[in-house]
């Protein structure tokens, strides 16, 4: 069974990535690498205030009680519509400079990541998998008719996105299973009862955030936007495994682990994570040393010899990259195992360390070759602390 759902998820994120990826080449070779660093700083700002957007409360949707799991989306999301709003209408109102297409991309990203925490917890890997792929396709669609039809050259790509994943989250929105158990009722209980989201993954996430979104959303205003584009390619390319292994086997990971806390069982907890560790530490070190041998080939093979910059940030980020791999994955062990302070602590060590190296590099005036070379190393090393406490937890003899 766990191997099935494995591939289940692996065949929906890796058609996802691919789709994605495609769409990425659409974009940087027709309409140049600027348009593309503009896409991928706008995307990463969305996703960062979306992630955060509802405090960390999707995640009560992983529940062996369907009731609860429902009863978590209804409230997560009523949330993060709450939270969003007040943002935007306090931007507005300060008369910030703001986009309100980002802020409700938020919102809409969001409802896809509680909607997938929502069906790993009913065990409907295909639905999380279909849900996927349908932005996905639509995204390449898009992109397509941009390049043929001139009518909308006025409509950014981030707009084609945004349309494109508003469809897929509404066409596998649960509002039926909602009405069907008669939880459409508000209750601050949930929220109380659940403060541990809010009090250490909350905190925790906004540091591991810095990981995935401080270059991508900085570089544009430090670099300009053509250099963010070279950068996005390395980036979104090396990202990648890491996103696809924790989606996938990181999710089942954190699904069986909480099954084996629910049955009390320190041994069971132990097979479930050396029987994950084995997998994702296969794949870390496959990835690093494919990416070493055969990352430029690929990267000048599709882009051609005109995107040389984002071979060498590639290989700058490779080896963090590959230990992110293994700590995103394994990482899940905290979640399952109600350490969340811990979880907070490990984050919050990597994003400062991140942030101090970020500042270091704008303070030097460095260049953007050796501001990522920083921001790996710190990265890296912070990384491999992590991974060593997982396995702390995932190896305890006492029972969870």
């Amino acid at each position: 069974m766990k191997i099935r759902h494995t591939l289940v998820s692996l065949f929906g994120v890796i058609g996802t990535q691919i789709l994605f990826f495609w769409s990425l080449y659409l974009i940087g070779i027709h309409f140049g690498a600027a348009d593309l660093g503009e896409f991928n700083s706008q995307l990463a700002f969305g996703c960062f205030i979306g992630n955060l957007s509802a405090l960390r409360y999707e995640l009560a949707c992983v529940s062996e009680d369907r009731n609860s799991t429902i009863n978590a989306l209804f409230h997560s999301v009523l949330l993060s519509l709450l939270i969003l709003s007040a943002v935007l209408f306090c931007a507005v109102i300060i008369n910030a400079s703001t986009n309100t297409l980002v802020f409700v991309f938020a919102f809409i990203f969001f409802l896809g990541q509680v909607l997938t925490q929502y069906f790993i917890a009913l065990r409907e890997y295909s639905a999380v998998s279909f849900m996927r792929l349908t932005g996905g396709i639509l995204f390449v669609c898009c992109i397509f008719g941009k390049t043929i039809f001139t009518a909308i050259d006025s409509v950014s790509v981030f707009d084609l996105y945004f349309l494109s994943i508003v469809v897929s989250v509404f066409v596998f929105f649960p509002v039926r299973s909602l009405f069907e158990v008669g939880l459409i009722k508000f209750d601050l209980c949930f929220y109380k009862s659940n403060y541990r989201f809010p009090f250490y993954i909350f905190p925790a996430t906004i540091f591991s955030s810095i990981l995935l979104y401080a270059l991508p959303i900085l570089f544009p205003s430090l670099f300009g936007a053509e250099e963010a584009g070279y950068f996005a390619i390395a980036f979104r390319i090396g990202a990648f495994p890491v996103s696809l292994i924790a989606q996938s086997v990181g999710s089942v990971l954190r699904r069986d682990a909480v099954g084996a806390c629910t049955n009390g069982s320190a041994k069971k907890l132990k097979e479930v994570y050396i029987f994950y560790a084995k997998i994702i530490f296969s794949f870390s070190l496959l990835y690093l040393v494919f990416g070493y041998f055969f990352g430029r080939e690929i990267i000048l093979f599709v882009f051609g010899s005109s995107w040389g910059k984002s071979v060498e940030y590639f290989m700058y980020m490779l080896p963090m990259f590959s230990l992110q791999l293994a700590y995103t994955s394994l990482s899940q062990i905290f979640l399952a195992t109600n350490n969340q302070k811990l979880d907070f602590l490990l984050q919050f060590m990597i994003g400062s360390g991140l942030v101090l190296s970020v500042f270091i590099s704008v303070i030097l005036k460095l260049s953007p070759l050796c501001m990522v070379e920083i921001f790996s190393i710190s990265g890296g090393g912070l990384i491999i602390v992590g991974v060593f406490f997982t396995a702390k937890v995932g190896l305890r003899d006492r029972p969870v």
